[in-house]
This record gives structure tokens, sequence and C-alpha cells, in this order.
């Protein structure tokens, strides 16, 4: 973390927001956030269709369940490029498939 990108161990945060206002009540009594010079912040860019594919064909080479085309071009368009999101739809469509439907 502190010994940055070629740390030995590195802890991931997920968040929405800046890591500067990810922690707004640390500003009181001029305060900063807690991770404040200790992390590197990295901005998730949308990933076009080819990534997009390319993770969900990668995370279902482990299994035996196959995504249509027509369900893979469906994800791709619901989420809009969020990986997050692309995520959340696969998981509940690989539950729907595991679970027989």
């Amino acid at each position: 973390m502190a010994e940055g990108s070629q740390a030995p161990l590195k802890l991931v945060l997920a968040a929405n927001e800046s890591l500067d206002e990810l922690f707004n009540d640390s500003w009181d009594n001029g305060k900063t956030s807690p991770l404040a010079g200790v992390c590197q912040e990295e901005i998730i860019k949308p990933w076009d269709e080819p990534t997009a594919r390319d993770f969900i064909d990668t995370r279902l080479a482990m299994t035996s369940i196959r995504f249509t085309e027509a369900e893979i071009n469906q994800l791709v368009e619901e989420s809009g490029g969020h990986p997050r999101r692309l995520m959340q739809l696969c998981y509940r469509m690989y539950s729907r498939y595991l679970e027989g439907g």
C-alpha cells in the first residue's frame, strides 16, 4: 500500500466516490481522510464490448455453463460497460443456470 504499485500486499477498495470524499466525517476539525497519502486511487473506466466479452468468456471457461450469444449481448448492453454491473448481471444469470432455469 504505502510502497506503491510494487508492494507485496495490496488492499483493494471499491467505491463510487473519490477517496478524498469517501470518509467525509474525517473532515471535522481539519482532519483528512484516513486513506490520504496511503492508498493509490485508480479510476476504473467503462469496459468496451471486447473487454466485457473477454471477462464473461474467461469466467465461464472454468465451468460447464455457457451463456448464449443473445444472453451475452444482453449482458453487455445492460451493463453499459460498468464492470461491477456486468459482474452482478453475470452472477444473476449464472445463478439461474445453476437453478436449472
